[in-house]
């Protein structure tokens, strides 16, 4: 599938001769996500399945199925209505591991740092002591 077929589902690429996972590999906005979202959560009684209505829904926005059953299973993790770690929760949690392994890694060259003025330190010592004296 090229370009051409995908502009009318409605998706934007960079050039025509762009494969289909190329553009699939771009960021979709929050409220295109939402609507996906909602559409299927309205729409699912009007298949035999979860999977059927997410197929269907995916091929009209332009995503994988893949990617919209995630989003899905998000928003009822973000609404209480399944069970796991909500999306501001994860992302509170990712950034203070961030936080917490930028720390380590300061801590890491103050240590070294310290060290070393420790070691340069010492040695000027030596050097003092060890000199003759006239």
């Amino acid at each position: 599938m090229r370009v051409d077929d995908i502009m009318e589902r409605n998706v934007v690429c960079v050039g025509p001769d762009q494969s289909i996972e190329e553009c699939m590999a771009r960021k979709v906005s929050p409220e295109v996500r939402t609507r996906a979202v909602r559409m299927v959560l309205d729409h699912a009684s009007e298949h035999p399945s979860r999977w059927a209505v997410v197929t269907s829904i995916a091929a009209k926005i332009g995503c994988t199925p893949q990617t919209l059953h995630e989003w899905v299973k998000n928003a009822e993790i973000d609404s209480g209505q399944r069970a796991g770690v909500p999306t501001d929760t994860a992302d509170q949690l990712k950034a203070l591991e961030r936080e917490n392994r930028e720390l380590g890694q300061a801590n890491e060259i103050l240590r070294k740092a310290s060290a070393y003025f420790a070691m340069r330190s010492s040695t000027a010592i030596w050097l003092l002591v060890a000199e003759p004296t006239h």
